[in-house]
């Protein structure tokens, strides 16, 4: 009984534990020609109400570069190096 518990205890404190990882996207560009290229991030309404209109999840908001192609996470950070990096929660 006692190892019973000990287990529902370990399950129930688990599930409310989320993982946040980071990551990078290497751009192959400069800092000031990713910002020209994509601008900057919205804000996080705007980027909410795109991503239910682009039939994104709520979880991720993307923008998209001026010719329409290429994606980069909405609330990302463009570093010194050119690379965008984001967190995210799963």
């Amino acid at each position: 009984m006692r190892n019973f518990l000990i287990l529902f205890f370990a399950i129930f404190v688990l599930q409310g534990c989320a993982t946040t990882k980071t990551a990078k996207i290497d751009t192959g560009m400069s800092k000031a020609q990713v910002i020209d290229t994509w601008g900057q991030p919205r804000s996080i309404q705007t980027a909410k109400n795109s991503a239910q209109r682009d039939n994104f999840t709520e979880k991720w908001y993307y923008y998209k570069q001026k010719d329409g192609k290429a994606k980069l996470p909405e609330k990302c950070v463009i570093l010194e190096d050119g690379k965008a990096a984001y967190s995210f929660v799963f």
